[in-house]
């Protein structure tokens, strides 16, 4: 599978790995932290990762992978032992892949503990690692594309940060950021938000309904 396709849509069926995970776990966290990141190839955001204290690493800030992932290479580096294997679905196609005891992952004053995350190559994923929804979930991020910056706070913080500052609620579902009123030609769509693509895609059905409507 391709970077894009395997970073798009990510998901992992093993029941194993569904199981509850662990919230965020941060030491004097402050009320907001800003972390600078990086534009990487295909235009994906990117920061820097602290894993198991030895870095950096970059991850790429991802919203439409349920779990968090990391590279082979980096985990070489760290020691880690092979887990279980586990099925990782993609919009291309699923794989079975070995999975790694993380303890954690600091990012900027942010520290996520204790995570069971799949083994992809680096040439799949095209950063050493993928941050996914399992680790943002209790958070408020707010990413600026412009600055390249990411601003993570608790997720009870809902000041704004200006009269243009728009704010869109979406549902989650299968681990992933759902708009569920979003309308593509007058068509009603369920959106899959994907700070991990490079690109907007559309599936099959969404070409027939539009088709029908022409």
């Amino acid at each position: 599978m391709s970077a894009a396709s395997m970073a798009l849509a990510m998901l992992i069926a093993d029941p194993v790995i569904l199981g509850a995970t662990p919230p965020p776990i941060s030491q004097e966290k402050p009320a907001e932290d800003v972390v600078q990141a990086e534009a990487d190839t295909y235009d994906r955001m990117t920061i820097e990762a602290v894993v198991h204290g030895i870095g950096p690493f970059r991850f790429i800030i991802d919203t439409g992978s349920q779990r968090t992932v990391l590279s082979t290479a980096p985990a070489a580096t760290l020691g880690l032992a092979e887990g279980p294997q586990v099925r990782v679905v993609g919009i291309a196609g699923s794989r079975h892949v070995t999975t790694a005891q993380v303890h954690s992952i600091a990012v900027g004053a942010l520290s996520f503990r204790d995570l069971t995350v799949p083994l992809l190559e680096r040439i799949n994923i095209g950063a050493d690692g993928i941050l996914g929804t399992d680790s943002l979930q209790h958070q408020r991020v707010l990413l600026d594309f412009t600055r390249n910056r990411i601003s993570i706070a608790d997720r009870a913080a809902t000041a704004t940060r200006g009269e243009f500052e728009i704010v869109v609620r979406a549902k989650r579902r299968s681990g992933r950021l759902i708009l569920t009123n979003a309308l593509i030609d007058g068509t009603r769509t369920d959106v899959v938000i994907d700070t991990g693509a490079s690109g907007t895609i559309g599936n099959r059905a969404l070409q027939r309904s539009l088709a029908r409507k022409r």
